[in-house]
């Protein structure tokens, strides 16, 4: 039992700074791990360079004969199959929009249409982000390389709990 005022005082600052720092140790106890540990990872680069390969593979040429792919290899010009390079991509079940533009030459594909590429690439620095990437590709008739252009117009995901705009 304290004798006077400022033994009381003395217990008492001692046991508000003891049970403040319990709280605080108890609070990161309970909060960093799950800081640490659900960071959460961006993998948009990773899913734009898949999207891309999709795209390359897609306008591969193949041989009627044996249904061979030739990913980089067009013997003519004409050989590219539009219907083929738009029907390989779905975007059910992801939870962004996207749009291609494939360039090859003077041959352009859009996908899945050129008036939603148009409008989503003239807003892309502000609500749609941009990825384009060039490969090559080898038209076996003309002797020559030429380039392909794979240009997607995209959302970011959005994150956990809210859906798309």
């Amino acid at each position: 039992m304290p004798r006077n005022k400022g033994q009381l005082a003395e217990g008492f600052v001692f046991w508000l700074f003891y049970l403040a720092l319990t709280g605080a140790d108890i609070y990161f106890i309970m909060t960093a791990p799950a800081m640490i540990f659900s960071r959460s990872v961006d993998t948009q680069g990773m899913e734009n360079a898949i999207f891309s390969e999709r795209a390359y593979a897609s306008t591969a040429w193949q041989s009627p004969l044996t249904a061979r792919a030739y990913p980089g290899i067009l013997p003519t010009a004409s050989a590219w199959d539009k219907k083929r390079i738009v029907d390989a991509f779905s975007t059910a079940g992801t939870p962004r929009r996207l749009a291609f533009k494939l360039a090859l030459g003077s041959e352009i594909v859009y996908f899945p249409d050129e008036m939603k590429y148009n409008d989503w690439k003239a807003v892309s620095p502000v609500f749609f982000r941009s990825f384009v990437e060039t490969r090559p590709v080898w038209i076996e008739d003309q002797k020559k390389e030429t380039t392909l252009t794979i240009d997607q117009v995209y959302t970011p995901k959005p994150p956990r709990g809210e859906s798309e705009p």
